[in-house]
């Protein structure tokens, strides 16, 4: 065993090396196969010009003249469509060139090891030159005894030492030369905050005063990013400056100072984004004070007073933003310039409002800033309209959302949701109308808010949820009018339908149960008035959840089923026929998956209906009577007869049999749920008189799984085999196995000669022989269990026999006709 264990450690590592070897071996040999390939595409268009030149010099001159000019159209289709298709392979990734405009990937010609060994590596060490350094300023803070002014010389003198030696092999090298300046200035940022950050280093006297430091410190590397050149520096400008207003956050200064340090690390992105010009550095700016203006709302205690001093400093941030921009601004060289539209986007606006929604206090006071801000940004807008229209559309959806957030906090909370929804409706309008791709995504963020505070604090009054769906869904109506060419704008559209059935879900989990189906219903109804695909998708899980319930009405309900049961169960029957009438003829895998869909659930919807109808017609047990067996009786059989009429309307209308093969098992499905779960107490009380109907119900089942997978092959074939197996012995034979005497095997003997026959008829092996399986297991009970009387032993013998000659005369004529389905 142990050597047998050892060679087979042998053959894995062996083929462990073998497989890479080979594997990259056949990769060479695909790419001096593409070689070869491209070599013979390029002589393509060459071959068939002398082809056709070699005749025309045997020929007259008229064909001379003629035979030359006829090729030329061949080359030319062969070249034309490979040019676009090899641009738009080439076209880079926005995401990437984004990161790598950030500086957080090497550029695009370096790839691979080149990428690892001429870029990564050079910021690794750098990190790991800025780590030395802050572990020799620890080690001066514990163990060197020398003034705390000539400890901080020491590092600064690091910092410039490694900051000139960059300058000076950035001539030769500038990525490596800028990296290691850029370590340099890393060190002065760590002087300065070692000033008061380190005891035995400690200079300054408080942290503003350190904070102060490592603010010029960090203006100071923004000079030196506007003298070089260089976006590295001028993005280290923008994070040294971060990281003084963290520091001095944690450090205990006053909220005011921090917000205004907040503001001025935005105007320092401004400059650094219009004077360098690097979008980037304006990005880092406004994401810099978002961060400092939430660790001081962090840091603040949790009294209601002190949080309007955060808004009107939010506020504050806001006007530093836009007017530092406006000073410094040059159109000269802005001019057609995009960088800083981005930033412009969220700058005016996006500081007051993140402020103002997580301040907690007087909600007074909070729409009384809230409007503040919004007639400030309304001026602003008015003020840019001239100037550029991006700006002020953006200004004016600014005033658009801090007026619904002031009239937020002044409404009752189950109507806020109200006021997201007109702010939402009006961009909608004005988008429509401009056709301006900003506003058309505010309209779509505006109606999210609403959708987010509805299902936060739904309507008390139920028709005002209902009139909620529907103006979400006439909204989401005329969105759909709207092109979607990008992808950006197919996952905008997405994201409307999901936050559209989200509300239609959490109207149906506030409502009764019994008025369930409301919801889909409106929505259904604004479908009507304007028909667009995306409401019927947005309506699709509450449709869901209303088939769910309707199939499980008692063990959700634990009570009979009750006239809104029959309703709603009658409507998804109606509902699913529309939506197979408008899916018939579809091409497509998803239009054929959704018919398959539909099958399944209408069979087993269907059975739902028909027990909820008949528990409702039915009448109580009586000592003569009893209503559980005919329940299940007619269950089995009406629900398998409007089953086939339900396939033939469809077939009717269009639809292929195949795409319908789904019908019997959803039928046995709906059964099982319907008959065996809610009413298998009646299947002890199945008698004579039932015996018929159980075998009409499998009959008709047969038909609909014979009739719509004929066409379906050897897949068909197995659905016949399984379902008739299921149908005969594990839904027919056990209803019919409580009758008295020979009445099971007669009816089990029945029921296998039913099968038979329909599988005869309708041309089908699988069911002659579950038939004639069926037929055996029949006359091996009556040998076994009914051989008691006489009177029995001739009724079952002689039925048997009777089924057995039938049987035989019928494969005679198959052997006859040479028939074999």
């Amino acid at each position: 065993m142990e050597a047998l264990s050892v060679l087979i450690g042998f053959a894995c590592l062996g083929l462990g090396l073998y497989l890479p070897i080979r594997f990259f071996k056949l990769i060479g040999e695909v790419k001096s196969l593409e070689q070869r390939l491209a070599v013979l595409d390029k002589r393509l268009p060459a071959s068939p010009a002398n082809s056709v030149a070699e005749p025309s010099v045997a020929a007259p001159t008229a064909s001379v003249a003629t035979a030359p000019i006829a090729p030329p159209p061949l080359p030319s289709t062969q070249v034309q469509p490979v040019a676009p298709v090899r641009a738009a392979v080439a076209q880079p990734d926005p995401l990437s060139e984004r990161l790598r405009d950030l500086g957080l990937l090497p550029p695009a010609d370096l790839k691979g090891e080149y990428a690892l060994g001429a870029w990564w590596a050079v910021r690794v060490g750098g990190v790991l030159a800025v780590a030395a350094v802050v572990f020799l300023g620890i080690w001066l803070n514990l163990r060197s005894t020398i003034p705390p002014i000539v400890r901080v010389i020491e590092v600064a003198l690091v910092g410039a030492g490694l900051f000139w030696g960059g300058l000076r092999l950035s001539a030769k090298r500038m990525d490596l030369g800028e990296v290691l300046a850029a370590t340099g200035l890393a060190v002065w940022q760590f002087a300065a905050w070692a000033t008061y950050g380190l005891d035995k280093m400690r200079v300054c006297e408080s942290p503003a005063q350190a904070a102060l430091v490592q603010f010029l410190v960090a203006f100071g590397v923004a000079f030196v990013a506007l003298a070089k050149g260089s976006k590295l520096f001028g993005q280290l400008a923008v994070v040294f400056a971060t990281v003084a207003v963290y520091f001095s956050i944690g450090s205990g200064a006053a909220p005011g100072s921090t917000a205004t340090g907040a503001g001025l690390i935005a105007l320092l992105g401004v400059i650094l984004m219009v004077r360098g010009p690097w979008g980037s550095a304006g990005v880092l700016g406004l994401i810099g004070s978002q961060a400092c203006l939430l660790f001081l709302y962090d840091a603040m205690p949790s009294n209601g007073a002190n949080y309007l001093p955060l808004q009107l400093a939010a506020l504050g941030s806001f006007l530093v933003l836009w007017i530092g921009e406006r000073l410094v601004k040059d159109d000269a060289v802005l001019l057609g310039r995009d960088a800083r539209a981005a930033f412009q986007l969220a700058s005016f606006f996006s500081p007051a409002f993140i402020a103002l929604f997580l301040a907690q206090g007087a909600e007074g006071d909070r729409a009384t800033v809230s409007l503040l801000i919004a007639s400030v940004a309304a001026l602003a807008g008015l003020l840019e309209r001239g100037r550029s229209q991006l700006v002020f559309e953006v200004l004016l959806l600014a005033a658009v959302g801090f007026v619904g957030a002031g009239l937020a906090w002044l409404v009752d909370p189950h109507l806020v949701w109200l006021i997201w929804a007109l702010a939402a409706a009006v961009t909608l309008v004005v988008g429509t109308r401009t056709r301006s791709e900003l506003v058309r995504w505010s309209s779509e963020a505006l109606a999210g808010v609403a959708t987010f505070a509805f299902i936060d604090h739904p309507p008390a009054e139920p028709w005002i949820a209902l009139a909620g769906i529907a103006a979400f869904g006439l909204m989401l109506a005329f969105r759909e009018d709207w092109e979607r060419i990008s992808g950006w704008q197919k996952f905008r559209r997405i994201v409307g339908i999901l936050g559209l059935a989200a509300v239609v879900l959490a109207v149906q989990d506030q409502l009764p149960k019994v008025d369930t189906g409301w919801p889909w219903l409106v929505l259904l109804l604004v479908a009507a008035v304007r028909f667009r695909p995306a409401l019927l998708w947005a309506a699709a899980p509450g449709y869901l959840f209303s088939a769910v319930l309707v199939i499980f009405w008692r063990p959700i309900f634990g009570s009979e089923p009750s006239a809104w049961a029959v309703f709603w169960a009658a409507l998804v029957l109606v509902g699913n026929s529309v939506a197979m009438w408008r899916l018939v003829g579809r091409a497509g895998d998803g239009s054929r998956v959704l018919r398959f869909a539909l099958t399944f659930v209408t069979a087993v919807v269907l059975f739902a209906f028909t027990h909820h109808l008949v528990s409702r017609l039915l009448s109580p047990a009586t000592a003569s009577w009893s209503p559980s067996a005919w329940r299940l009786a007619l269950l089995w059989s009406a629900g398998a007869t409007i089953l086939v009429g339900i396939t033939f309307h469809w077939r009717r209308l269009g639809a292929i049999p195949s795409d319908l093969s789904l019908a019997a098992a959803g039928g046995l499905v709906g059964f099982f749920v319907q008959g065996v779960v809610a009413e298998g107490a009646g299947l002890r009380q199945l008698g004579l008189a039932q015996s018929p109907f159980i075998l009409l119900g499998h009959g008709c089942l047969l038909y609909v799984l014979v009739v719509h997978t004929k066409e379906q092959g050897a897949w068909g074939t197995v659905q016949r085999a399984a379902l008739g197996v299921g149908s005969l012995f594990f839904m027919s034979f056990v209803m019919l196995a409580h009758l008295p005497g020979a009445g099971v095997s007669l009816f089990w003997a029945l029921a296998s000669v039913l099968t038979f026959v329909i599988g005869h008829l309708l041309a089908t092996r699988a069911l002659r022989m579950v038939g004639l399986v069926g037929l055996a297991i029949a006359t091996i009970r009556v040998l076994s269990h009914d051989i008691t009387d006489m009177l029995g032993r001739i009724a079952a013998c002689t039925a048997l026999a009777v089924a057995f000659f039938g049987i035989a005369w019928l494969y005679g004529r198959i052997t006859a006709d040479k028939k074999d389905a």
